[in-house]
């Protein structure tokens, strides 16, 4: 597996640099993802069950902070972060073809196409002008209607997919948790499951826009 160097920090600070950096991964964001797919998979249900969540979320206490705090500045500070240990790191792919180092590649070419995707995101969603909980569904629509909006949205799905359970799998052996080749190949398996389900469920609320989703069992009015 590639090893990352940070010759302008010492060995401790690197560190807890890099354990730092996981933490906003996993807990932070990783639950923020989370809720997110939550959130969205009541695009399954209808325009309306969309924009009551909508609604919902509004109204939660002191919401801009709780932006702030758990999400832009973790984002921030995972991304730059990430930016630069890829950028500090040793970079021996393609020389040793590894599974581990490939998907050290990987995780930080996905984290790189997800920069440019939160951008994008924040753009025509947040920062759209929308001022009506009703708008969100039918503007994504519109927006997923369009062929190469689409692709790219299922890019940005395939790459947090795989940016986070990579990211779990990372977290858990750089925390100590994954001790041994054995544990670590499990792990490796259960992530990688986990990615995959975390996927298609993103996929299946893209095709819910379209008209094309599958409930499972949500319901309906």
């Amino acid at each position: 597996m590639s090893s990352t160097v940070i010759p302008a920090c010492s060995p401790k600070t690197a560190f807890w640099l890099k354990r730092l950096h996981s933490v906003t991964g996993l807990l932070p964001l990783g639950g923020f993802i989370l809720e997110h797919l939550y959130s969205n998979s009541a695009i399954l249900r209808g325009p309306e069950a969309y924009a009551e969540v909508i609604t919902g979320l509004w109204k939660v206490p002191y919401i801009a902070l709780l932006e702030v705090g758990m999400i832009f500045l973790p984002l921030a500070f995972h991304l730059v972060v990430g930016l630069y240990l890829w950028y500090q790191s040793k970079r021996n792919y393609p020389q040793y073809r590894e599974e581990r180092n490939l998907f050290f590649v990987l995780q930080r070419w996905t984290g790189v196409y997800l920069a440019l995707f939160v951008v994008v995101h924040l753009m025509e969603t947040r920062f759209a002008g929308i001022k009506q909980a009703a708008g969100f569904f039918p503007h994504m629509k519109k927006e997923m209607s369009e062929p190469l909006n689409f692709i790219f949205y299922l890019g940005g799905m395939g790459a947090i997919s795989f940016h986070f359970a990579n990211g779990i799998w990372l977290g858990l052996v750089r925390w100590g948790v994954l001790i041994g080749p054995k544990a670590q190949r499990l792990a490796g398996r259960a992530c990688a499951g986990f990615g995959i389900v975390f996927f298609l469920a993103w996929v299946n609320v893209l095709c819910g826009l379209l008209g094309h989703g599958i409930q499972f069992g949500l319901g309906g009015d």
